[in-house]
């Protein structure tokens, strides 16, 4: 899919065919009629390679578990014989290393780093580092106190962990050494330096993980259960939050450090691969937040909510 844009100006009045073309790619067409005083918008523009190897394509199927952020890995279940193997491989097949057998438990989630990744299967943590020299297998191994409940890379590296356990204590692990860093969290997410968690008491707040400092952003009333807050940067490092109820919340990363109320009953949200604007779904609809204006459409401006539903905007509302 193509995921820049581009604004055409000057066009005259009349029906034309677009043709978008790309080397290695089966070229793209379009019918549009250019009407006065409109702008005439084109959506999912997706152009296909002029070679698929169908061979891999066939081989991974319905086995791939992930893909990196990259493109680059891919995670997949292989068979052979009785067992059912994890392997992680590059997408052009050129390397690929097994991991370990799937026992009873699936993997229920799958967390990219830097040089890693992290794989959760029935609450227990595997890391795996990746680059493009070697391969390497180390399992998080803690005392019995506490069993893990999420995890993630620190500076984007599989040196450093960030580990929250089911005693509600926040950790960080280096070179084997477990050490607690703070205690009542209810969830969190690692962005460059820095540690966002929400606590037990419904505080949002930023740890400083070299200095310790910890500043509380703000306590907007999130609604706190057995279920962690579910916490999302964007490529830009603005930050959204979706607490147990499916309330949205949104962080600008302009230095405001004000939490803004989006929306509520969010099943779920992704953002785009440049960090402009997220899409989010209720139960009936599906909505659009813009975290920049887009300069190609003068109603979609910064902080506003589009409805989706039928490829046309319904409204707009600001923060």
């Amino acid at each position: 899919f193509l995921s820049g844009g581009a604004l055409l100006t000057n066009v005259k009045i009349g029906s034309y065919v677009l043709k978008i073309e790309k080397d290695g790619y089966k070229p793209w067409y379009k019918s549009v009629d250019v009407l006065p005083e409109q702008v005439a918008e084109l959506r999912n523009i997706l152009i296909l390679p002029e070679k698929i190897d169908t061979e891999q394509a066939d081989e991974i199927g319905d086995n791939l578990i992930s893909m990196s952020p990259d493109g680059l890995w891919l995670i997949s279940k292989k068979k052979e014989k009785s067992l059912t193997n994890l392997v992680i491989s590059d997408v052009k097949g050129q390397r690929s290393y097994p991991i370990t057998q799937i026992y009873p438990n699936p993997i229920s989630r799958v967390i990219w780093g830097g040089d890693g990744v992290i794989l959760e299967r029935g609450g227990i943590f595997s890391v795996f580092r990746i680059n493009q020299n070697n391969y390497k297998e180390q399992a998080i191994v803690f005392s019995d106190k506490f069993d893990i409940r999420s995890a993630d890379f620190y500076k984007n590296t599989v040196e450093s962990l960030i580990i929250l356990g089911d005693d509600d204590g926040l950790y960080i692990v280096r070179e084997g050494i477990v050490k607690k860093i703070r205690d009542n969290v209810n969830s969190f997410a690692v962005y460059d330096n820095y540690i966002f968690f929400v606590d037990k008491n419904g505080f949002l707040a930023k740890l400083d993980v070299e200095s310790g400092e910890v500043k509380i952003i703000n306590r907007p009333g999130f609604f706190l259960s057995d279920k962690s807050v579910k916490i999302i940067f964007s490529p830009t490092g603005d930050l959204f939050l979706i607490d147990s109820s499916g309330g949205l919340f949104f962080v600008s990363n302009k230095g405001e450090d004000m939490i803004h109320t989006v929306a509520g009953q969010v099943l779920g949200a992704e953002f785009d691969i440049e960090g402009k604007k997220l899409l989010f779904w209720t139960p009936n609809e599906i909505k659009i937040f813009w975290t920049e204006s887009n300069i190609y459409q003068p109603f979609q401006k910064e902080f506003t909510v589009e409805r989706r539903n039928d490829g046309h905007p319904r409204y707009q509302i600001r923060l």
